[in-house]
């Protein structure tokens, strides 16, 4: 045998994979006794624990495994791309996070700020060969958001100085993709976000029960044309929310279809007959 390769699609009980089992358990026995899994703290008395063993492989190690080739073999090629699409998430949440971090350190308003409350709230990124990191497109999004996303990145870089035993070059910062290409992961829509997060024409177009559940969500940006191309002369970045929404939220509010009381009570009211005559 020159591989550790269990039939996953067979009894894990047969021979061949008993010893399979046998074998995976044994050497990762070997590596608790000799304190490869130190930094888990992994209490060595549990490798005498058989059952426990026995069970932690069963239930995880060949559980994860067969379940993966079943995915497969249904979709074949599902896995793989979600092996993909996990990497970028979790490269995008990290670049997500240090973002949140910049803003926070810079004193940026609580309503910018939460703008990285969520990672559904930023563009997918991926690597290319020339080691950018691209903003997907999101149908979703405002682009004027997109844009300040990239101008904090930009920021973000160019203000971490070099320390010594760093690498030498600085990671590139986010831009947009050439091609205008679409997100494959994290379509969901934010369960709470900004109000201008959303691209106008998109939000309008949603269904009004939709658009109910963003009634309330504060404005972070100004219009395009009230922020100048050097940051030294936004004066929104320290404002608080009220000051802000009476300068440039309401500019702001007005391209979107924002329901009113009158909207929210007709609604209410027509679920209330809808249930009524169920009822009967």
């Amino acid at each position: 045998m020159t591989s550790w390769c269990p039939n996953l699609l067979g009894d894990h009980s047969s021979l061949y994979n008993a010893a399979l089992e046998a074998i995976a358990i044994w050497t990762f026995e070997q590596a608790v006794t000799t304190f490869t899994y130190a930094h888990m703290r992994v209490n060595p008395k549990h490798t005498q624990n058989t059952q426990l063993i026995q069970s932690l492989y069963r239930n995880f190690v060949w559980s994860y495994m067969k379940n993966r080739i079943v995915k497969d073999l249904r979709s074949p090629g599902i896995v793989a791309q979600a092996d993909l699409d996990n990497k970028a998430y979790k490269q995008h949440s990290e670049l997500t996070m240090k973002c949140a971090i910049h803003l926070q350190n810079n004193g940026w308003n609580e309503q910018v700020k939460m703008l990285t409350d969520s990672n559904e709230c930023t563009s997918n990124d991926e690597c290319n060969a020339s080691g950018n990191l691209h903003v997907l497109f999101k149908r979703a999004q405002n682009p004027h958001v997109t844009s300040f996303y990239c101008e904090m990145d930009t920021q973000r870089i160019n203000g971490t100085p070099l320390l010594r035993g760093q690498c030498c070059r600085y990671p590139d910062p986010q831009v947009p993709h050439p091609f205008n290409k679409e997100s494959d992961i994290s379509r969901r829509l934010p369960e709470y976000c900004l109000l201008d997060w959303f691209d106008p024409d998109y939000f309008n177009s949603l269904d009004i029960s939709i658009q109910a559940l963003y009634i309330g969500c504060p404005i972070a940006l100004p219009l395009p044309v009230n922020v100048t191309a050097s940051p030294t002369g936004w004066d929104w970045k320290t404002m608080g929310e009220k000051e802000f929404i009476n300068k440039y939220g309401y500019k702001v509010r007005a391209l979107y279809n924002v329901l009113t009381k009158e909207d929210l009570a007709a609604m209410n009211s027509t679920s209330n007959a809808d249930t009524g005559n169920d009822d009967i």
